[in-house]
């Protein structure tokens, strides 16, 4: 795991390095995504991903020479491991209309939907976890869910707020302490990100659309539920229908048509209240 490693499947190739190369700058990787070529040939996808893990001191005995992820590592291979099967697994013509080219509230959807699976019971089994582990890992999933809900919420909520104010920018901060009040918001809680640092709406892509964090996990939590429905989270029939309905996809089609291929009918946004423990059933 130390240093890269290249992974094939039928629809292309992917390159994984998750952790810098000594004395080297770390930067992003991109890939190509996969299209028709000539004569109708489809070319495969070659899909490079990068993340940078600390590296540890070596492992107890008897397994020295593993590399140790913490749990939130391992939920980010996974996380970054959702994209690139967006990617590597897309069969549509154009590049623009490819993987994770989707709309930017449904990018994170195969990503995220991807993290159920480092905190399911049977894959923890699988790499050896002990049960009482396992019970405690998902208690603390659980764990403070009200408090980070409603951080995240507000973040989207005062987002979209600046985006449709043309005054919002003569006092911000006044502007964002008015909104805060107007929405109830606790004083107890704070935004998860205060506007001078807050880049993802100002630099990175999410201007007017810090939301979709909270959508794409809305869509992941209810397509989840269909495989924790089935009684089989390896459902060999679910996991083909995602393959082709959402994944092989791309922005071919409207992303809500997608997802009714797939569940059989339009998100059921009670799946969120549920994935965080906010609502039971």
């Amino acid at each position: 795991m130390g240093g890269a490693r290249r992974s094939r499947c039928a629809g292309g190739s992917a390159l994984h390095r998750l952790f810098r190369p000594p004395g080297k700058a770390w930067r992003r990787l991109d890939g190509q995504p996969a299209r028709a070529g000539k004569h109708g040939r489809r070319r495969a996808a070659d899909r490079l991903s990068g993340r940078q893990f600390r590296r540890r001191a070596a492992a107890p005995p008897p397994d020295t020479a593993a590399t140790r992820l913490s749990i939130d590592e391992a939920r980010t291979l996974f996380h970054e491991f959702g994209h690139a099967l967006h990617g590597l697994l897309s069969r549509v013509t154009y590049p623009s209309q490819s993987g994770t080219a989707v709309a930017r509230d449904f990018v994170e959807f195969p990503s995220k939907f991807m993290e159920n699976w480092i905190v399911s019971r049977e894959v923890l089994l699988g790499f050896g976890v002990p049960d009482a582990l396992i019970a405690a890992i998902h208690e603390a999933e659980a764990y403070g869910q009200g408090f980070a809900t409603v951080e995240l919420i507000s973040c989207a909520l005062v987002d979209l707020a600046v985006h449709r104010a043309p005054d919002a920018a003569a006092d911000p901060r006044a502007f964002i302490d008015a909104e805060l009040n107007r929405l109830g918001m606790p004083r107890e809680i704070g935004l998860r990100h205060r506007f001078p640092c807050f880049t993802h709406i100002f630099d990175g892509g999410y201007a007017s659309a810090y939301y979709s964090d909270a959508w794409s996990e809305a869509l992941d939590a209810d397509a989840f539920e269909a495989f924790v429905e089935s009684g089989d989270i390896f459902d060999t029939g679910l996991a083909h229908r995602f393959k082709q309905e959402i994944l092989e996809r791309g922005d071919s089609r409207d992303p809500m048509a997608s997802f009714h291929a797939f569940r059989g009918r339009g998100p059921d946004p009670k799946a969120l209240m549920r994935v965080r423990h906010l609502l039971s059933g």
